[in-house]
């Protein structure tokens, strides 16, 4: 082979390296803007990684998520059913969409998405709260307890699994349950904004002010731009006719989540 020949192949090794590089780091950005509840940044990031891979699975897989987080229903409903298409009993894909389904009032559909995704994967923890918020809908709700509990069962150490159904639950005014729910999810996950932010959100509902704030603090300790915590607290603020402390938190949560 030819030194000319040989350094066009080395270029071309390096330009491969270099693109499978830069798809591995837009891919990560996209997932810390989405736990960061930015989907409209993790989505900049998606169109980057799937000029690269346009079929990429779990480039799509986020993309459905990012949407669905924005209310964008029928550009979410497309990723998670171009990822079926590849992949018809990919569970993943099957729970996202029965959300859609169900966010959008295709009730009917969100279940047969939910059996599905339990069918293709019988121990996947996630297939199973899908199976629980269709169940809370159609207001089944001890069916939609079970089904949360065998969540729990098969992914005792996953604290979404655990906020999940404590959001799920909560529409049972089981109370006590609720609140030891989302405390278990926090003991798993202590710096997952989450975790607080759907608490201070119940504790909200259930006039629980000074526990929502303690909350909403501590969410705001571990990132000052948490928007959804600053929400929670504008919403106790009022409740409690303050309405300037109300009206700045807004203005912060606004300016943090352009998108919502």
């Amino acid at each position: 082979m030819s030194l000319l020949a040989l350094l066009l192949s080395s270029i071309q090794i390096c330009d491969a390296k270099s693109d499978t590089e830069k798809f591995a780091y837009d891919l990560k950005t996209a997932l810390q803007h989405l736990e960061r509840r930015h989907p409209d940044l993790a989505l900049f990031s998606l169109k980057a990684s799937l000029s690269k891979q346009p079929n990429n699975i779990r480039s799509l897989l986020l993309k459905a998520e990012a949407l669905s987080m924005m209310e964008k229903f029928d550009e979410a409903d497309s990723a998670a059913s171009a990822v079926l298409k590849q992949e018809p009993h990919n569970c993943d894909a099957l729970v996202l969409r029965s959300r859609i389904n169900l966010c959008s009032g295709r009730l009917k559909e969100a279940e047969s998405d939910a059996n599905a995704a339990i069918k293709a994967s019988s121990r996947n923890a996630s297939a199973y709260l899908a199976r629980a918020d269709v169940a809370r809908i159609a207001q089944k709700f001890r069916e939609s307890a079970l089904a949360c509990d065998r969540a729990i069962q098969l992914d005792p150490r996953n604290s979404h699994i655990w906020r999940q159904s404590a959001v799920i639950r909560k529409s049972r005014r089981a109370d006590s349950a609720t609140k030891r729910t989302f405390e278990q999810a926090i003991k798993l996950a202590p710096d997952d904004t989450r975790n607080y932010d759907d608490y201070a959100e119940f504790l909200n509902s259930r006039r629980k002010y000074d526990e929502s704030l303690s909350l909403c603090n501590r969410a705001l300790q571990i990132d000052p731009e948490d928007g959804f915590a600053l929400i929670n607290r504008a919403h106790l603020q009022l409740a409690r006719k303050d309405q300037g402390r109300a009206l700045a938190d807004i203005d912060k949560a606004a300016a943090v989540l352009p998108w919502s």
